[in-house]
């Protein structure tokens, strides 16, 4: 069982490897936008505090 547990973590590894140098062929490996937009904190000026349910 672990040696197909690691051969699957190895698996992974070699696609996200391929993903990874694909991106930087294609330029996009850096200076690109934030996957999702940063969330606002509750304490920045002129913001508003978002409340908590109950």
């Amino acid at each position: 069982m672990a040696a197909a547990q690691v051969q699957a973590m190895v698996s992974v590894a070699e696609a996200l490897h391929r993903i990874a140098a694909a991106l930087e062929d294609k330029g996009d490996g850096e200076g690109g936008p934030p996957a999702r937009p940063a969330r606002r904190r509750a304490d920045a000026p002129g913001k508003p505090a978002f409340a908590r349910p109950k």
